[in-house]
């Protein structure tokens, strides 16, 4: 017998990422500059849940058992425009 519950209606867990970016640029002429940049990606370091186990048959339906996505990942950049 079906139950009662309508399709896709078990949801997992949002989706929190701050992204964050600092640059400075140093002018030598009129148009020639050299661009540093610091970025973080998941600056805040939030753990992203993955989604539950969808599986009946399995002893552990319902149950989260990762993450999704990378934890905080730095970057540096230098580019020269000319």
């Amino acid at each position: 017998r079906h139950g009662s519950a309508g399709r896709n209606t078990v949801i997992g867990p949002g989706l929190i990422q701050w992204d964050a970016s600092l640059l400075k640029n140093f002018n030598f002429t009129e148009r020639t500059y050299l661009q540093f940049r610091f970025e973080a990606f998941n600056a805040a370091n939030h753990p992203n849940w993955g989604n539950p186990n969808n599986n009946l048959s399995n002893a552990a339906f319902g149950r989260i058992s990762g993450t999704r996505g990378t934890m905080r990942e730095l970057q540096f950049g230098l580019k020269l425009y000319f």
